[in-house]
């Protein structure tokens, strides 16, 4: 399996123009969420921050519906894929794109830094900050609409409750 992942990979990497737009995230929002959502769980279950990276998805591809601009007949199921390799501590990554699917969102770990805050004495403060990127084909996502995807995806996990709306 491992053979067949690297030749169509490699294909992807020759043949399908990249390019990889970027975006750092608070993540302080959805962290609280989280928290209170695994507290009220009470063990039951336990939602994890790729729960959220998959729920904010599907708002996100819905605001931005050119991200799945593959015809049907050119797609075998999907055509945008989410690789997480935060939870193993990476910051970001580049990834590349499946073969016949148009984009790939990156997600790293979530690590504390200063960010400006003119409301703040200090004018700075602590938050959780999240980088993603995203992977995208040229040939049927151009720059801008790469851009607001990845606007309407910071969006929502910087404002969780708009989920519910």
């Amino acid at each position: 399996m491992r053979k067949v992942t690297a030749a169509r990979l490699s294909e992807s990497k020759a043949t399908i123009p990249h390019y990889y737009p970027q975006q750092s995230i608070a993540m302080d929002n959805v962290n609280k969420l989280r928290k209170s959502l695994n507290t009220i769980a009470n063990g039951a279950y336990r939602i994890s921050v790729n729960d959220f990276m998959i729920m904010v998805a599907t708002p996100a591809l819905r605001d931005v519906p050119e991200i799945n601009r593959l015809m049907p007949e050119e797609s075998q199921g999907c055509s945008f894929t989410i690789s997480n390799l935060g939870m193993y501590g990476i910051s970001s990554l580049s990834a590349i794109i499946n073969p016949l699917h148009a984009a790939i969102l990156s997600v790293g770990v979530t690590e504390q830094k200063l960010v400006l805050d003119e409301s703040s004495e200090k004018g700075f403060k602590t938050a959780d900050v999240m980088s993603v990127q995203l992977s995208a084909d040229h040939r049927v996502v151009d720059g801008a609409t790469g851009a607001l995807f990845l606007k309407a995806f910071k969006g929502y996990l910087e404002n969780p409750l708009t989920l519910i709306l």
